[in-house]
């Protein structure tokens, strides 16, 4: 499985909403709901004294996006399902899970939101490598669902798998872009 390749069009909608959001300096709620976040540790970003059915909805809950609780509860059950983790998981606190299922929890959080681009910081970093198969494979079908996926990471392994399209960035500006070729090549 590979991700799509991503083209420079996905590319300037994801800055458009970044830059509106910068130029502005206030909190456009449709580019926050656009653009949604893994982050490399799940268990510092998941409230641990919310349950799960609580973290995954604060996001609908924020914006409004649902039309009554059956339909709250509903989206989350969804959400839940499409990363692999239960229903009964939802009256659950997040120190009850491993570092695999909060990642889970985490990534359900940002697909409940619908968005269009994903951002997903070092998703594997503090999990085991085949947790980490497994959620990269989720990350690959999301991508197949026509959302735009980005991942960062300096794992060489992760890139050599699963890239379409790596963008090296040195002192936050890009020193090359490249579709296929190796790591290695991009590296040197």
């Amino acid at each position: 499985m590979e991700f799509k390749t991503a083209t420079m069009a996905d590319f300037d909608v994801a800055f458009d909403y970044i830059e509106k959001l910068w130029t502005y300096n206030t909190y456009d709620k449709e580019v926050i709901r656009k653009i949604q976040m893994i982050f490399q540790d799940p268990m510092a970003s998941l409230n641990e004294r919310a349950k799960v059915e609580y973290i995954i909805a604060e996001g609908l809950l924020n914006h409004h996006l649902y039309k009554d609780q059956e339909d709250l509860h509903e989206k989350v059950m969804n959400a839940l399902h499409e990363v692999g983790l239960l229903p009964e998981f939802a009256s659950r606190f997040p120190h009850e899970f491993s570092g695999g299922q909060r990642q889970r929890i985490g990534i359900a959080r940002a697909l409940v939101m619908e968005p269009e681009f994903i951002i997903a910081d070092e998703p594997t970093g503090n999990i085991d490598p085949e947790m980490s198969r497994e959620l990269l494979d989720m990350l690959v079908t999301i991508n197949g669902l026509g959302k735009t996926v980005i991942v960062v990471t300096h794992e060489k392994e992760l890139v050599d798998r699963y890239k379409k399209r790596v963008v090296t960035i040195e002192d936050g500006r890009i020193v090359s872009d490249r579709i296929g070729g190796s790591y290695d090549e991009e590296t040197e």
